[in-house]
Parts: structure tokens; C-alpha cells; sequence
């Protein structure tokens, strides 16, 4: 019972650490779009915005029990 209890607080501990952080990187991604001082295609939006909904999706899948696969994304 007690390590059901240290797994229940570790997992709060690192999902609020984890997705705290997740949001802020999220929000510098959204700076790029500031066309004051980044030049970017439709293309290259769209796909970083894809690339994200992907990710995300997979994170989904991931909680309901499904294997995930690793991608990095380039340009």
C-alpha cells in the first residue's frame, strides 16, 4: 500500500513538473509566429503545428495503453 502511495505522489509531482514546463515550451513555440521578428512559410506553420497535434495525439494514445514511437522534428 505504501508504494502504491509513492507511485500516486510521484506521479502527481512529475506530471505537474512536466506539464508546466510542456506549456512554457509551448508558448515559446508560439512566439515564433511574431512576424516583427521571424519570416516563416504557411508550410513551415503548418507543420510545426501538425508536428504538435501528432505529439499530442501520441501522448493519447499513450495513456490509453498504446506503444508510442520516438520522432524528432525538422524542417
Amino acid at each position: 500500500m505504501v508504494d502504491k502511495e509513492i507511485k500516486r505522489q510521484n506521479f502527481i509531482r512529475l506530471a505537474e513538473d512536466r506539464v508546466t514546463a510542456t506549456m512554457q515550451k509551448i508558448r515559446l513555440v508560439g512566439n515564433l509566429s511574431d512576424k516583427r521578428h521571424y519570416e516563416y512559410t504557411d508550410a513551415e506553420a503548418t507543420k510545426i503545428i501538425n508536428t504538435l497535434n501528432d505529439e499530442l495525439k501520441s501522448v493519447k494514445e499513450k495513456f490509453k495503453g498504446s506503444i508510442n514511437r520516438n520522432r524528432r522534428f525538422k524542417l
